[in-house]
């Protein structure tokens, strides 16, 4: 780091996070204002991104046990809701899968123990037009609706985390199957370009790019198709 910190004067903090409790309490009524707050969010994101050969695979097998859960149970489950023609309120579907995952071994990969799995926060499901694209959403009451799902959840394995966001689309239109195809290839695009050592910026700016070229054709072959309807 660039920043001279005098010993003494400052305290770490991760300035988003907010904290409650008697500890928090009790240390900003009685030290808060000794020092002055420096951020040190980014300095733990550097020192914790780097992982070694055995936690890659703790996040592995949370990854997988995330993925089994949900083709397993979540889909099949939101399958036999639309097929049946159920009502079931998405926060009634989210406390069942956060029961499922404590099923045995039933939605476990070889080698995990249901003792050392969680969840990483309780799953997020929404339809209906009304979505929220944050971790801190939580599901409401209304019934789950027979358009674009939304679903989001993740596991924690000795504490690893993954995530996993889908979207499922019931009879979707053309223009819906032309979008969600153009937004797979983005993302087989930045899959291509996550190499080790290859900056955020660099994978960020290559996808932007690859929407610029794609937006430019589409408008592009639009024109000249409403030109030649005019002639």
């Amino acid at each position: 780091m660039d920043h001279k910190l005098t010993i003494g004067k400052y305290v770490g903090v991760f300035q988003k996070d907010s904290y409650s409790g008697d500890l928090i309490h009790n240390w900003k009524s009685n030290y808060e204002n000794k020092f002055s707050r420096f951020d040190v969010t980014s300095a733990f994101a550097q020192l914790f991104s780097v992982k070694d050969e055995k936690e890659l695979v703790l996040i592995q097998k949370a990854c997988h046990t995330t993925c089994l859960l949900f083709s397993k149970f979540v889909k099949k489950e939101i399958v036999s809701i639309v097929d049946q023609d159920k009502k079931v309120k998405h926060k009634r579907l989210t406390a069942q899968i956060e029961s499922a995952l404590f099923e045995g071994e039933k939605y476990l990969p070889p080698g995990v123990s249901s003792d050392l799995v969680e969840h990483c926060f309780p799953p997020i499901l929404q339809s209906g037009g009304k979505y929220q694209l944050k971790f801190s959403t939580a599901s409401d009451e209304e019934k789950l609706h027979f358009g674009t799902i939304i679903i989001c959840m993740g596991v924690r394995y000795k504490t690893y985390c993954s995530s996993l966001v889908r979207t499922m689309m019931v009879m979707p239109d053309n223009t819906q199957k032309e979008i969600y195809t153009f937004l797979l290839d983005v993302y087989q695009l930045i899959l291509t370009k996550l190499i080790p050592g290859t900056p955020s910026s660099d994978v960020y700016n290559s996808a932007v790019s690859y929407i610029e070229v794609c937006l430019f054709f589409i408008l592009y072959s639009h024109r000249a198709n409403t030109k030649y309807l005019y002639m």
